[in-house]
């Protein structure tokens, strides 16, 4: 299965806050600054790496900052004429990989998200206000354990959710009402098996996910 990765720490390069289109990204002094621990790494890297470390957090809006694992296709995506590294950035710290934990929760915060702008703000009416705050952060709730679920059945069948609910006619994020029939339409396709060796599970990794830099192939 694809194995994929994330700019670490992205979200201290960002101005402004989730939902935003990102038209530039911020940077650091201390980066130079060989006095400092960040810049005495940055600064030991080789040249053609550190230009891989700036592209890579310039370009991860484009990709929601989810890329596969592959240095070609990531080379190609930010202009590389040396090939990327990207062991090399993972053991200094600049990317780490996405893990199906990882890639669950960050499904569920967005479809969190989305579910929010999409809905009314509770009225803050002295009346009854305490009982539309929880009845909302209920729902919030609920939404979420329903978007990990759908995350997590779609991950064991190695299937991309925005891509299936497309595909098949469903919105995405997916709406609350739309949960029970999309999930079992997502269950009707079999579950990947997990390849054993001397009777120990090997790490699963997860399906393909949206965007044309990450998906590893030219639309």
């Amino acid at each position: 299965m694809a194995k994929y990765f994330r700019v670490r720490k992205w979200g201290d390069y960002q101005h402004y806050k989730c939902g935003r289109r990102i038209t530039w990204v911020k940077s650091y002094c201390e980066q130079l600054d060989p006095e400092n621990e960040n810049g005495q790494k940055f600064l030991a890297l080789p040249d053609a790496v550190k230009a891989h470390v700036a592209n890579l957090r310039l370009i991860a809006p484009k990709c929601e900052n989810i890329f596969i694992w592959d240095a070609e296709k990531v080379g190609e995506a930010i202009g590389a004429t040396v090939p990327v590294d990207l062991d090399l950035l993972q053991a200094e710290g600049y990317i780490e990989e996405i893990t199906p934990e990882l890639m669950a929760e960050i499904m569920s915060s967005r479809m969190v998200y989305q579910d929010r702008l999409a809905s009314p703000s509770p009225s803050l009416s002295l009346s009854n206000t305490s009982d539309k705050k929880e009845r909302e952060k209920d729902r919030l709730a609920a939404s979420a354990r329903q978007s990990r679920t759908l995350a997590k059945a779609a991950m064991e069948r190695d299937i991309n959710l925005e891509d299936f609910c497309r595909e098949h006619g469903w919105s995405f994020p997916p709406l609350n009402q739309d949960y029970g029939p999309l999930l079992a339409d997502i269950k009707a396709n079999p579950a990947k098996q997990k390849q054993r060796r001397h009777h120990k599970s090997q790490p699963e990794h997860i399906g393909e996910a949206a965007g044309d830099i990450i998906s590893g192939e030219d639309r």
